[in-house]
């Protein structure tokens, strides 16, 4: 990964403590470059995939919390400066 000013630029990938692979997700300034990103379980499984949209503001989502699903997502203004798994820790917070 690659700061500029404190912002990432460039892929970040990131792994949970198992070493499993959690995101692998390419960022401008860090805003997510609109494409494809796929977020992983520890144990391997597809927890979220999507596609960014309009310069990551908005996210095309085809799974999420590990089903099928079809949804325009509109990306909150901080969501950028929260990890992967605070965004997996919230959703199952928000279930309770």
């Amino acid at each position: 990964m690659n700061l500029s000013d404190g912002k990432k630029n460039g892929n970040v990938m990131v792994f949970h403590e198992n070493g499993q692979l959690e995101s692998d997700i390419d960022y401008q300034d860090d805003v997510p470059v609109d494409g494809p990103y796929t977020i992983f379980l520890q144990d391997g499984t597809v927890w979220e995939k999507g596609t960014f949209k309009n310069k990551g503001q908005e996210i095309d989502l085809i799974i999420r919390g590990g089903k099928p699903t079809s949804e325009l997502y509109e990306i909150k203004e901080n969501i950028n400066q929260i990890s992967d798994s605070d965004k997996i820790q919230d959703y199952y917070d928000d279930k309770k």
